[in-house]
């Protein structure tokens, strides 16, 4: 899901607030973003927090 579904809007605090801390926080230095992974069951949410610290997109994946 890319920003223009107004992901802007969410921030860290926000994503603290509405889903607890994450599971797992990986820095990517490649773009100087911010991975906060959210465990849930068979899946992962990944929540990419630019620079601007606002969500600019979310993955979702099969668990590992």
């Amino acid at each position: 899901m890319e920003r223009d579904h107004n992901l802007g809007s969410i921030t860290p605090k926000v994503l603290g607030n509405q889903l607890g801390s994450a599971d797992e926080i990986r820095h990517i230095s490649s773009t100087n973003e911010i991975n906060y992974i959210y465990k849930t069951g068979n899946y992962e949410l990944q929540f990419i927090v630019g620079e601007n610290q606002t969500v600019d997109h979310i993955n979702l994946l099969e668990a590992k």
